[in-house]
């Protein structure tokens, strides 16, 4: 792996040019190699219209009640996984796997310990109580913002010993919901899922363990509105406007709901249709990311260090080229060329094309048997 010195001094070796010290306040020819190094590097993203793996990321927006069109979580998007987007519901806890200590979550202990517990090697919740009654009970709880009669899903991971899980209308409450979470083994880690339809916008979630003076742990909580995440359609924006337009920019309550498709506008942005009725849908989706130039001595390029060597027979090309060396930058276009081969071979998975049955109008007819 060369950093960006390391690659414009491998430049220079080849030409068996001055070496130099910093790719800062350079002129000149030396200058020229610089700036191609990172003209190199987009046009290394080029060959395969910028998707290599090491441009790949993931992004998510949270949407806004009666808002159609959004930004992509980054400026640098150059192309979008269009099978990627998927809409889910976003997770009201702050916090929920501890891995900043017990931040977002409030004590409600009655002689018992609620505390950051990393026993185990990995940040969780530790509730110790210290009688085998109520009275010593350890339990921590947290304040969430929900929808009003709204039905959700709690996931919970917990270790050691058995834990209560409350849901109530205040600190501590638990007129929603109360349900033990029983470990079959103690020692063994669980999950659990739990629902419950919420009566207020503020809930109370609450874990407690006062059944022993055993340490128990909590990990992985998890709060959703209780729907399955669904992929949206990718629909082009000339059938937007021909079949679902006229109706989704009324500002009319009918005009909006749960989001089906996504749209793909010319302006590097997408439109969700139909126009989300709520602020508590996530979308998520993949992305290939722009080269970002290199600027300073030790910047190193994204591309994968195995693959460094292209970067310098790119530049050498150019280099050849500019200084009216045609066979020279020949010999070295061959071997850059056969080089992105090898990288195409190694690191792009070429995805094939599946029919499910979801995707067929299938008419099946059983017989007896």
């Amino acid at each position: 792996m060369a950093n960006y010195l390391e690659l414009c001094q491998q430049v220079l070796f080849e030409l068996n040019e001055a070496n130099i010290s910093t790719v800062t306040a350079s002129s000149g020819f030396t200058q020229y190699v610089i700036d191609t190094v990172n003209r190199s590097m987009r046009e290394i993203d080029s060959e395969e219209r910028g998707e290599w793996p090491w441009n790949y990321n993931s992004g998510s927006t949270t949407t806004q009640a009666g808002t159609a069109d959004y930004s992509y979580a980054s400026t640098q998007v150059r192309s979008v996984d269009k099978e990627s987007f998927i809409l889910e519901p976003t997770d009201v806890v702050t916090n929920g796997t501890f891995d900043s200590a017990v931040t977002g979550w409030t004590s409600n202990s009655a002689g018992g310990t609620a505390a950051y517990s990393n026993a185990s090697g990995y940040g969780r919740l530790g509730l110790t109580p210290s009688a085998a009654t109520s009275t010593g009970a350890a339990a921590m709880y947290q304040a969430l913002s929900v929808t009003a009669g709204e039905k959700y899903r709690v996931y919970t991971q917990v270790f050691n010993d058995d834990i209560v899980l409350t849901v109530g209308t205040t600190a501590a409450g638990s007129d929603i919901l109360t349900k033990t979470l029983t470990l079959d083994n103690k020692g063994d880690g669980k999950f659990f899922d739990s629902t419950f339809e919420s009566t207020s916008t503020t809930v109370y979630l609450q874990y407690s363990a006062s059944a022993s003076t055993e340490l128990s742990e909590v990990d992985s909580v998890v709060c959703v509105e209780d729907f399955k995440p669904v992929s949206l359609k990718v629909t082009s924006l000339d059938e937007w406007r021909k079949r679902y337009s006229q109706n989704e920019t009324l500002s009319s309550p009918a005009a909006h709901g749960r989001p089906q498709r996504v749209v793909l506008t010319q302006n590097r942005k997408f439109k969700l249709s139909p126009p989300p009725d709520k602020n508590t849908y996530k979308i998520r989706y993949d992305y290939w990311a722009e080269t970002t130039d290199l600027s300073t001595n030790a910047s190193i390029p994204a591309l994968y260090g195995q693959y460094h060597d292209v970067i310098v027979d790119r530049t050498l090309y150019h280099v050849h080229l500019m200084r009216s060396d045609y066979e020279a930058a020949d010999r070295i276009k061959k071997r850059y060329e056969d080089r992105i081969n090898d990288m195409r071979s190694e690191v792009v998975t070429d995805e094939e094309d599946y029919m499910y049955t979801s995707d067929l109008n299938v008419n099946i007819t059983y017989s007896g048997v």
